[in-house]
């Protein structure tokens, strides 16, 4: 008689995000993720292809949650860049071989559309926030393809920093908000 694991799907995404936040995409296999599940790959099979469409589904669930989390800077009257940057850089600083994967889309051609409208939703994230920023301190927004440029600067800066600079968290914080404030 099979084994009945209550909730399967969220525990394959749980283990599947950290493995691929910890080692990144290339260095996780589905046996590897089915061994960390406590299931057997041919059980991981039966829920999920292949590993691009395990990764593509970890990724849509983040940049979900990360919707989530920065919707409510957009909703809070004085935005506090500060603490935006701060939560910004160590949700990636979490899970940086996922975003890794997203920012420099380094999955293969099959999937690249999807991770390029994933990359695309966590840059208008930010961007939206940066903006409200903007506005609030009555500062001029730039054109839309030189924020685009700066977003994504700012989410390559973060992962540089945090692995030229592994221990140095507000150091890096400090710099990157003096950055943002260019932005």
């Amino acid at each position: 008689m099979p084994k009945i694991i209550n909730n399967l799907r969220s525990k394959i995404s749980g283990a599947a995000y950290q493995l691929f936040s910890e080692k990144g995409y290339s260095a996780v296999s589905m046996k590897i993720v089915a061994e960390e599940t406590g299931i057997a790959v041919g059980t991981l099979y039966n829920y999920y292809a292949n590993k691009e469409e395990l990764f593509i589904k970890v990724i849509e669930e983040k940049i979900k949650n990360y919707k989530k989390i920065f919707d409510k800077y957009l909703q809070k009257e004085e935005l506090d860049l500060e603490m935006f940057i701060t939560h910004l850089y160590d949700e990636i600083n979490k899970s940086k071989g996922v975003i890794d994967e997203v920012i420099k889309k380094n999955i293969n051609s099959k999937e690249e559309k999807i991770v390029t409208r994933l990359r695309s939703d966590l840059l208008e994230i930010v961007d939206q926030i940066l903006i409200q920023f903007k506005e609030k301190k009555g500062l001029e927004k730039e054109a839309k393809a030189e924020r685009k440029r700066s977003v994504y600067a700012l989410l390559m800066m973060i992962l540089i920093l945090d692995r030229r600079f592994p221990g140095e968290r507000e150091k890096n914080i400090s710099y990157l908000l003096k950055m943002a404030n260019l932005i």
